[in-house]
């Protein structure tokens, strides 16, 4: 939250706010007051303020208030924003996460792009040379952002797309370097957005603090088709921006919503089949190796969802400082897997579950599971199926492989198998985790733990945990979780569940 109070975003939201309701935004008194008391009281290099994500924030969001609001450009004002991208440019943040430095490079090249001299044309040159190196490695073949985050991904996409347009007003160019990101960039976006606009949640990706992933659309078809249709405030602005009658036709979103999408680079698939139910599951790389922090323990986990509501939901974002909601959001404890620990002799000792991915602190990765093997097809009796393996259960001599099954019945309901094979050279512990959606009270659970079965094992362990859903920062929705205990022999181990997911049950229209 102190990062925030840096950002300037209420100003972005005032303009838009403003430009919605087709009045030109005032000037104000308030705002001067406001931005020389953050000049005065933030000295160069000093405080939150001064680190490179709020300056690149913080710098565009200024840049619009000076461009919709003229009268506030003062030499005090305009001196320190031009201090605030020379510093920026001389700390730019290449060893914290990649969505941070394309921050730092979107902004130094919108704000190049409003100033005059050799400097500020150096400033643009240089940066830009270093954003196409970036996008090429940032951005995978599948279209996906590197960090294997949906809400990241998007929040990119409409920065650059926002760049794209003032590069193109005031330099009267289109890089075709960056046309081309931009567009396999849309292509995976409409292949991760689910029913009534909401999207996978693997790794950090909160919801609430993404732009409309139906309006990030909307603004890519607007520069890459010139089409400007369901958009308002600043990005109906922009897009109308270049007057110029292009003949353009770049991409086409009709008929992308197959009822399979397997994204390989990214490593998710995206399952539609049909009358509303959507699943998502994670088995690819899980994060970007060299930056990691944004990635959770979350290797073949899984969503379910009807009509874009989540019926088997992760843990979701709500927290990015060191604490308990944040080692439990990231762990496997908090998303649909299974995991396993030694057999603990003595009675009272808890488990030491593995984790596939070794998550700690804020934001830290230690041992990093890899892909073993990835498969999937329909069968003849209908079932779209994806089966995969992970050697992050090797330390304790397990060989780890989930096969997930689904297919709509002839009333609209969704059937799902999962099931987990685990060959042991030594007996293990293990533990099943299954999180529901809010307001569904153990209906889905309970169908869960009935038909969960296990042949050298009749009766399983059992509990159920009131959890929490998330959907952005701050934001916590009360829920069940079910987490299923058992033993698994040396040798061959099969854990089954084939459960009917009925729309009726649900109580969803």
């Amino acid at each position: 939250w102190a990062y925030n109070l840096h950002y300037f975003d209420w100003a972005r939201e005032y303009i838009e706010e403003s430009v919605s309701k087709g009045i030109w935004p005032k000037d104000s008194k308030y705002l001067e007051a406001i931005i020389d008391f953050w000049i005065d009281n933030n000295h160069v290099g000093k405080g939150y303020g001064w680190d490179s994500y709020t300056i690149s924030i913080r710098a565009r969001n200024w840049i619009w208030l000076f461009i919709f609001c003229p009268k506030l450009k003062n030499d005090k004002r305009i001196e320190s924003l031009w201090d605030q991208l020379c510093w920026l440019q001389k700390h730019l943040e290449k060893s914290i996460t990649p969505n941070h430095y394309l921050e730092n490079l979107i902004t130094l090249i919108v704000g190049s792009l409003n100033f005059d001299g050799e400097k500020a044309e150096r400033m643009l040159n240089k940066t830009t040379l270093i954003l196409k190196k970036q996008l090429d490695y940032q951005i995978l073949n599948d279209g996906g952002h590197i960090e294997r985050s949906a809400s990241y991904h998007i929040l990119i996409l409409d920065r650059l797309l926002e760049m794209a347009f003032l590069v193109e007003k005031i330099k009267g160019v289109r890089w075709d370097w960056l046309t081309s990101k931009l567009i396999i960039m849309t292509h995976w976006t409409n292949k991760i957005r689910l029913i009534n606009g909401n999207f996978p949640s693997f790794n950090d990706s909160p919801k609430k603090d993404t732009p409309n992933i139906d309006t990030v659309l909307s603004f890519a078809l607007s520069y890459l088709n010139k089409k400007n249709d369901n958009l308002t405030g600043l990005r109906l602005l922009l897009s109308q921006l270049n007057p110029k009658n292009y003949d353009l036709k770049l991409i086409n979103l009709e008929n992308l919503n197959n009822e399979v999408d397997i994204l390989r680079n990214t490593g998710w698939t995206i399952i539609r089949i049909g009358n509303g139910w959507e699943v998502c599951i994670k088995w690819g790389y899980p994060c970007c190796k060299e930056f990691p922090g944004h990635c959770h323990s979350d290797f073949l986990s899984f969503d379910v969802f009807y009509k874009g509501l989540p019926i088997l939901i992760e843990t979701g974002t709500s927290k990015y400082n060191s604490s308990y909601t944040r080692n439990f959001e990231r762990s496997g404890e908090g998303h649909n897997i299974i995991q396993i620990s030694k057999i603990n002799r003595q009675i009272n000792k808890k488990s030491d579950w593995i984790e596939p991915i070794q998550v700690w602190g804020s934001f830290r990765v230690g041992r990093i599971a890899k892909l073993l093997n990835f498969e999937s097809g329909k069968d003849s009796n209908g079932y779209i199926w994806t089966k995969a393996s992970h050697d992050g259960y090797k330390k304790l001599g397990v060989d780890y492989e989930r096969n997930i099954k689904v297919k709509l019945l002839p009333k609209g309901d969704l059937k799902l198998f999962i099931v987990d094979n685990l060959k042991c050279k030594y007996p293990i512990k293990w533990r099943q985790n299954w999180h529901e959606g809010p307001d569904l009270n153990k209906k889905v659970l309970k169908q869960i733990l009935k038909n969960t079965k296990l042949k050298s094992q009749k009766k399983l362990k059992n509990l159920f945990k009131n959890t929490w859903t998330s959907e952005g920062f701050g934001i916590r929705k009360k829920r069940f979780s079910l987490f299923i205990y058992g033993i698994f022999p040396k040798g061959e181990n099969e854990l089954f569940c084939s459960i009917k997911l009925k729309k009726d049950l649900l109580n969803i229209k």
